[in-house]
């Protein structure tokens, strides 16, 4: 069964410690790039990880409320909740733009659906 969406909530306290380069992560970090799928398959094996950050690792579908991602043309950041602001046709054409990106579809899992 997948879990419920009361528990597709990343443990906004919980970090670890980068071998390579010895920098703080947190959950957050695994959707933070177009290489998602990448960090989701070198840290969401490790127990501690995936059990932290379920909606990181992609093993249930909710928003993550500390993502945030660029926007150019407004100079500003946003997080997923912009994407459904406004119009019925401006939300399909803010997701047709911007959940095509794994980064973004990603963080923005309820959101992108």
């Amino acid at each position: 069964d997948a879990p419920v969406a009361a528990a597709c909530v990343n443990d906004p306290d919980f970090t670890w410690v980068l071998t390579k380069d010895k920098t703080t992560q947190n959950c957050t970090w695994l959707t933070a790039h177009r290489k998602v799928a990448l960090r989701r398959k070198r840290y969401c094996g490790k127990k501690k990880i995936a059990e932290a950050c379920p909606q990181g690792c992609g093993t249930c579908i909710a928003d993550d409320p500390e993502f945030t991602f660029f926007l150019r043309k407004h100079k500003k950041h946003v997080g997923c909740e912009w994407i459904t602001r406004n119009s019925k046709q401006s939300i399909v054409d803010k997701r047709k733009a911007y959940c095509e990106k794994a980064n973004i579809a990603a963080a923005c899992g309820e959101t992108c659906l």
